[in-house]
This record gives C-alpha cells, structure tokens and sequence, in this order.
C-alpha cells in the first residue's frame, strides 16, 4: 500500500467516527459527584437506566440551547436521567442552582469541582452530551455543540 492510500483510509476512517459518533461503546467511567441539593450522585448506582451526561456551564450561550432541548428530552423520556454537570470548578453551587431555577429544569445539577470528570471523559469543549446505556456502555458522545433533542431521541429510542 503506498503512502496515498494510507492517507486516504485514515480519512475515511475519521469522517466516519465524525458520521456516527459514539459507536464504540467504552465502558463509562464511574464517578461520585455531590449535587447542589448536598446529594451524592454515582453513575454505578443507576445501572439499568439510561443515564445523559451534559457537560456545560452557566456562561456559555450554545449550552443554554442544549438545556432547552434536554428539557424536551426530560418531558418526553422521565425515566432517563439527566445529570448537567458545570465544568467551571469554580462554579458555586448557588450560581448553578439559580441557573438552574432560571432555565427552569428539574433534573440533577452539580459542579465537577475538581476538574475530573471532564478529563476522564475527554470533554475539551462543552457543551458535550454523553449518553450511557444501562449496562454502563457509552453509546453516544458526539463532537462538542448544543445537541438537538431528535438526536438525543434516536439514541434513546435505541437503547432504553
């Protein structure tokens, strides 16, 4: 195989992961985090359900559009778990509960107050969806952008 060819199967291999992002289930990192109520949240605990991470943050515009859409989501899905996780270690728990109020959703929020979880699932730039199946499998981690609430819905519909 010479060298153009190479080139040329390593493009296509990478628009295809740009395609259909999320394919290769990896085995979801598990994690704790304690949410703006004081509750600790385990990934581990909540095996058998369908489980959205949100990566964002309350100062960035695209992540708000993606709280709209996960509202849709929440309203359509209610036994899949949302959990918006503020990127922003320097976020307080009270700037994020009154975003929160303001967007008006009523799912899990909480602050990756260490920087963490971000780094364990490779968010470089939010906001970042990542949907986990029920047996801990991550099925859906597309390139970072606001995601719509139809592509959420296919993945769902897929794996619950």
């Amino acid at each position: 195989m010479n060298d153009v060819s190479i080139v040329l199967v390593a493009l296509i291999c990478a628009a295809l992961c740009l395609i259909n992002p999320g394919v290769a289930a990896d085995k979801a990192a598990d994690f704790t985090l304690t949410n703006i109520e004081g509750q600790q949240f385990s990934l581990s605990e909540h095996r058998g359900s369908v489980i959205i991470l949100n990566f964002m943050s309350t100062r960035c515009r695209p992540c708000v559009k993606e709280i709209s859409e996960l509202k849709v989501i929440h309203e359509r899905y209610p036994d899949v778990l949302i959990i918006s996780i503020e990127t922003n270690p320097s976020c307080s728990d009270e700037t994020l509960s009154a975003f929160k109020q303001r967007q008006g959703a009523d799912w899990t929020f909480a602050v990756d107050k260490r920087g963490t979880l971000a780094r364990q699932y490779r968010v470089w730039a939010i906001p970042k969806i990542v949907i986990v199946d029920g047996d801990g499998f991550i099925r859906y981690a597309p390139r970072p952008g606001a995601t719509s609430a139809s592509a959420i819905s296919q993945v769902i519909e897929k794996y619950a």
